[in-house]
């Protein structure tokens, strides 16, 4: 049983819903991995119920990786209590241990950047100024144009590259996967053998012809690997 504003996870299809809930309502998730057996984690979890009550823009949950370890192997988990931060689709933060000033930290810094995004409001036509990726996230210095037609609906994407690197490019719902792809080759060294699949949940865009509407990619994070 959980306090505050704290969700527990029950299965990976909930895992899965509610990261992509928190992809459309532009919120980070702080995770907390944990265990009924693991007393640093006992410890801790009054104090992340609390924290829930106070950062408002944060969506904080809870799993227990015995009853959903296939959630905490899918996301890397190797001691308790483990804290994950998500935002954008993608894990940006990892805090290893019962460290209430990390925890703190993370639920400072990533609820200003949801009240942020909720702030500036959003429109598929762009009109409505969404934030562009901070410098600091290291975009490559190249980039080739999407061909984007600016008076159609259209949508930012990052793309995350295998070498670690950044791209991020505007396109209209309209344009495909194909598109995507072709903006990749000319703007880094991927070479032809490589995946392009979606943070969460996770599945591999393989219908070349398909829309970015269709493939439902809007605003989110892509990760090339290889084949």
């Amino acid at each position: 049983m959980v306090g505050g504003r704290v969700i527990e996870i029950t299965s990976a299809g909930d895992w899965d819903k509610r990261h992509a809930e928190a992809k459309s309502a532009r919120k980070a998730i702080l995770v907390d991995f944990t265990a009924a057996w693991c007393g640093p984690c006992k410890m801790v979890a009054p104090h992340f119920e609390q924290l829930s009550t106070t950062y408002p823009n944060v969506i904080f949950l809870k799993v227990d990786v015995d009853k959903n370890s296939d959630v905490a192997q899918q996301c890397q988990v190797r001691a308790m209590p483990t804290f994950h931060v998500y935002n954008g689709g993608q894990k940006v933060e990892e805090i290893v241990g019962a460290n209430l000033n990390a925890l703190k930290a993370a639920c400072e810094k990533y609820d200003k950047v949801s009240s942020t995004f909720q702030g500036t409001g959003h429109t598929l036509s762009g009109s409505g100024g969404a934030s562009a990726p901070s410098s600091s996230q290291a975009a490559p210095a190249k980039q080739a144009s999407t061909g984007i037609n600016e008076s159609q609906p259209a949508t930012t994407l990052q793309i995350r590259l295998a070498d670690g690197s950044k791209l991020t490019g505007r396109f209209n719902l309209t344009q495909t996967v194909q598109d995507v792809k072709t903006f990749i080759d000319a703007s880094s060294s991927q070479g032809v053998n490589y995946k392009l699949t979606t943070s969460y949940p996770r599945k591999e865009l393989t219908d070349l012809s398909q829309t970015l509407q269709a493939a439902d990619v809007a605003d989110t994070v892509l990760t090339v690997s290889k084949a």
